[in-house]
C-alpha cells in the first residue's frame, strides 16, 4: 500500500506533470493508494486560509480517483515518538508519517524533511 502525502494528492489533482514517472505508474493501481484524513484536514485548512482553491471539494475528489482513505487513530498517534527527527516540523506531516509507520505503508512525498529521515519506506514523488 502507498500512503500519499498531502502535496502528492494536490499535485496529482492539480499538476500531475510535477510527479515522477515511477510515481505516476503507481497511480495506475488507485486501490493501492491511501489518503489519510489528516491530508484532507490539511487541505481544508489551506482552503480556509485562502492558500488553495479547488474546483470540487476534496472529500469528493479523493473517492472519485479511487483512492482508499484512512483515519488517524490512537495506534498511529503512538508512532509519533518514533519520528523524533521531525520535532518542530509541520504537525500534519508528522501525523501522515506516523500513519505510514502504523499501517506499514510506503509514504510517497516531496517533503525534503521527510525524505531526509532516511527511512526506506519514504520515497520521493519526483522519481
Amino acid at each position: 500500500m502507498y500512503l500519499l502525502d498531502t502535496s502528492v494528492v494536490l499535485a496529482y489533482i492539480l499538476t500531475p506533470k510535477r510527479l515522477g514517472t515511477k510515481t505516476m505508474r503507481l497511480f495506475q493501481k488507485p486501490n493501492q493508494m491511501i489518503v489519510c484524513s489528516v491530508s484532507i484536514a490539511e487541505i481544508y485548512v489551506k482552503q480556509m486560509l485562502g492558500k488553495l482553491e479547488l474546483e470540487s471539494p476534496i472529500d469528493t475528489l479523493v473517492p472519485d480517483f479511487g483512492f482508499r482513505s484512512s483515519g488517524f487513530s490512537l495506534e498511529m498517534a503512538m508512532e509519533l515518538p518514533s519520528l523524533s527527527g521531525l520535532v518542530g516540523h509541520d504537525p500534519f506531516d508528522r501525523m501522515i508519517a506516523a500513519t505510514a509507520m502504523a499501517t506499514g505503508s510506503t509514504l510517497i512525498t516531496s517533503d525534503r524533511a521527510l525524505l531526509g529521515l532516511g527511512f526506506d519506506w519514504i520515497v520521493d514523488s519526483y522519481k
